[in-house]
This record gives structure tokens, C-alpha cells and sequence, in this order.
């Protein structure tokens, strides 16, 4: 009061600043003392199996947070599978120990499991495949383990010259399907996969000649009423339905007989989109000598990107072809073609064909590259020649070949990526296909991505 009555302005202004002062460092000794608010909690490291078999647990634990986490915080915690991105499970609030078992639906796929707390990430996850599985692509069939990995092989036809899969004597639908140890009648009502796997007495091998098939309820069979067979017949018209291993069919049933399951059969005759993204069965570590063959997974990558066209057509050079990109021969389709083709072919010529005329394409990749390849690099180059002909396969004009045969491996993906245009009107422009096929191939030659 006394410095208002002096009517001082500068002792106004000392006093009122001394006030303000005196708040400020009440309020600073009350934000001191303060707690903080703990970090966000983030996972850090998870552990869980690389591969299992269908119907076999496996068990997921997260190993570390960014901090140290409470019991409440590590029961909040849940998990999601995915395939191929997609989210098929959610599992909420389980904990940070999450035990799964993928069912027979999902043998052949590879799943990702995230765990989370708030959302789940696709940049924390465990890659599971999920194996023990049988595939039948019309001219093979093949059994693969837990990890993918081939552990037999069978040449195979369909029991049928018919094509058409929704006709009574047709070959066996595309789809997943269960291969019995024992016949029994199906009740698609009942939980028979279940019913299938409990033990039972052993089974009595009084006929080694078929192993009866059984489709999931997602298997179209369209309306088709017959049983269905793994058997061993002498001719591609047999009387009996599926999958024809005419003199092998003793040494499937014996291999199959002592391991004692049942197995999951996935049937596609055409682009294989059931096989795995990431194959183990091919080792990027393990070198092999010219000359290589492209492996069964590298024709169904290459098939995939052709396309199938039963009818002869003009390729996009104006020559005639027919089936998964195979020459009939220079020049467009003629009368001969139409006559020779006209009502089409099925998926298993088409891939017959096909088999046939890579073999140029590999004697030539073969003779271009100077350097040793492992598997998914000569599939990656065999699916790029198979597009673009042996004829591109010299030095002077193909960027990535002569970067290869220097030894410089790292070049080749982003120079393949380069290929990926087609000439319009006379002007080249980019086209969405070969982009995408350029961009798999990389990935394949880089990381034996499928």
C-alpha cells in the first residue's frame, strides 16, 4: 500500500514483478514433485516355431517390452493370425504367452501371428508354415513336410481323359481334401476331421492299390456323388475317380501307411496359389552346377504369371500360342491351329506342353550365365527369359546378365525391375503385369520369395 500512496511507477513494477515471481516458483516446486506418467509400453522381441503341422500346437511368447511391463499389462495383451496379410484369427487378452493350433484348412499356407497390445503390426510378427500336406497339380503328386520341404514325389494323371470337373467321370476338383488311413462314410455334419484323428485300431492294408479322398465343406464337387481315390490303375480311363499313380500307387500307400495320418490334399492344376510364399526346401546357401533345371515351384511361378488360354491366340508379338505361354510357332493363329485346337486343350496337356518347351529356355540360361545359381535365382531368370526369349539373353543389350557374369548378384533384381514395359502406337509405356511379374522375380532371385 505504501509504494501505491508514493505513486512510484517503477516501484509498481517491482512489486508486482516480484509477486509474479513468487508464483512462478510455487507452481515450479509443485511440478517437481510431479510423477511421471510411465513410457508407453511397446514389444520388443517374440519367439514361436518356424513351421508346424496342421493340427499340431505351437506356442508364441513374447520375450521383451521396451520397459518392465505389469502382470495387468501382459494379460491385456492379444494376438492375431494372418495370411497373406489378411486377418483369419483375433485372439483378445490372452497374455503374453499365446498357445495355437492351425487346423487342416490352413496346411500348405504360411501364417503370421502378431501379438499386440493396441493394434497389431505387420512389422512384428512370427512366420509359421503350416505343412505335412500332399499337392496334386495334374501331372505330380507331392508330399511336403511340416517346414514344406519335399519328401516325395509321384508322376500322376487324372483317372479320366474328361477335362471338365463338374461331369461324373471329370478329374478331381480343385480344392482341399482329407486322404483317409481308413475308408469310412462321410457325415459333413459331424465334426469329422476330429472323428479322423482320434486314434483307432490299425488300420488293415488288405488292398494297397487306392487310399480313399474325403473334400473339406469348402471343396466344390459340384454335386458329384462318387468316391473319390489315390489309386494305382493301368490306363488314364479307369474306372475309378481321382488321382491315377498307376505302378507307384504301392510305394505311396506304404510311405503313407507308417506315418500313420491322415493328410490334407490340395488340388490346383493351374497357378498353385495354395503353395507357400516362402519355400525352405530351397536354400539360398546351397550352390548347384550348370546345368539347372527349373523346379516344379518355379514352373508353377512362371504358369501363374502366363495365365492359361485352352484356345490358340496371338501373343502380344503376333505369334500363335496356346496354354501357359507356350509357341505353337512364328507368325499368328492359321486354319491348321484352329483345327489342331480349336475345341481347346485342358490344364494337363497345357502343362505338358509347357514342360516341353521350357527346355530350350533352360539350355539357354544355362549357356549365358557364367556364374553358379542357387534354385530360386535360376527360377527368378528362367521366368524372365520364358517372357522375354533366349534371343535377350546376350550382354551386349541385357544390363543385369552382364552385371551377373561379373559376379555382381546385388545388380540383378533392380535391372530385371527395368523390364517392365510394352510398345503402344509405337511409344513404350508401362504396363501394371509386368510390373508386378518384374517385381516378384526380384524378390524371388533376392529373398526365395514365392
Amino acid at each position: 500500500n505504501d509504494v501505491f500512496k508514493n505513486g512510484k511507477k517503477d516501484a509498481k513494477v517491482e512489486y508486482f514483478a516480484k509477486i509474479k515471481m513468487h508464483g512462478a516458483k510455487e507452481i515450479r516446486s509443485e511440478l517437481m514433485v510431479m510423477p511421471r506418467p510411465p513410457a508407453i509400453l511397446n514389444i520388443n522381441e517374440i519367439d514361436g516355431p518356424g513351421s508346424l503341422s496342421h493340427d499340431t500346437k505351437g506356442v508364441y511368447v513374447v520375450k521383451s517390452f521396451n520397459r518392465e511391463a505389469s502382470q495387468e499389462e501382459k494379460d491385456s495383451l492379444s494376438w492375431a493370425v494372418k495370411i497373406n496379410g489378411k486377418e483369419i484369427e483375433r485372439f483378445e487378452n490372452v497374455g503374453d504367452s499365446f498357445e495355437y493350433t492351425p487346423c487342416a484348412k490352413y496346411a500348405g499356407e504360411t501364417i503370421t501371428v502378431h501379438p499386440f497390445l493396441r493394434s497389431p503390426s505387420d512389422k512384428l510378427f512370427i512366420k509359421t508354415t503350416v505343412g505335412q500336406y500332399l499337392l496334386y497339380n495334374g501331372s505330380e503328386l507331392i508330399w511336403l513336410d511340416e517346414t514344406h520341404k519335399e519328401v516325395g514325389k509321384w508322376k500322376a494323371c487324372s483317372s479320366s481323359d474328361n477335362a471338365d470337373p463338374a461331369k461324373e467321370n471329370g478329374p478331381l476338383p480343385e480344392g482341399n481334401w482329407v486322404v483317409l488311413q481308413d475308408a469310412r462314410d462321410q457325415n459333413m455334419e459331424n465334426s469329422w476331421w476330429k472323428e479322423l484323428t482320434v486314434k483307432k485300431n490299425p488300420v488293415i492294408w488288405a488292398d494297397k492299390n487306392r487310399v480313399e479322398l474325403v473334400p473339406f465343406k469348402e471343396t466344390d464337387t459340384h454335386g458329384r456323388v462318387e468316391k473319390f481315390y489315390v489309386f494305382g490303375g493301368e490306363d488314364s480311363n479307369s474306372s475309378l475317380r481321382g488321382i491315377n499313380l498307376a505302378g507307384d500307387i504301392v510305394d505311396f500307400v506304404d510311405k503313407f501307411q507308417k506315418s500313420g495320418k491322415n493328410l490334407v490334399l490340395l488340388v490346383n492344376y493351374s497357378e498353385v496359389l495354395v503353395m507357400p510364399r516362402e519355400l525352405p526346401s530351397l536354400n539360398n546357401k546351397e550352390l548347384h552346377e550348370a546345368p539347372m533345371q527349373t523346379s516344379e515351384y518355379g514352373k508353377q511361378f512362371i504358369m501363374k504369371h502366363e495365365g492359361f488360354m485352352a484356345k490358340p491366340y496371338n501373343c502380344s508379338a503376333g505369334h500363335a500360342t496356346i496354354g501357359y505361354g507356350t509357341l505353337l510357332h512364328k507368325g499368328p493363329v492359321n486354319e491348321e491351329d484352329i483345327n489342331k485346337y480349336g475345341t481347346g486343350i485342358t490344364k494337363e496337356t497345357a502343362k505338358a506342353m509347357f514342360d516341353k518347351s521350357i527346355i530350350k529356355f533352360e539350355i539357354a540360361l544355362n549357356k549365358a550365365v557364367k556364374v553358379k545359381l542357387n534354385q530360386n535365382q535360376f527360377d527368378a531368370l528362367m521366368s524372365w527369359t520364358y517372357n522375354f526369349g533366349e534371343a535377350q539373353l546376350n550382354e551386349k543389350y541385357t544390363k543385369w546378365l552382364r552385371e551377373l557374369n561379373k559376379g555382381n548378384y546385388n545388380i540383378v533384381p533392380s535391372e530385371i525391375q527395368r523390364w517392365n514395359k510394352i510398345t503402344k502406337n509405337g511409344i513404350k509405356i508401362e504396363s501394371a503385369g509386368l510390373t508386378k511379374r518384374r517385381k516378384e522375380e526380384s524378390e524371388l532371385f533376392k529373398e526365395n520369395i514365392w
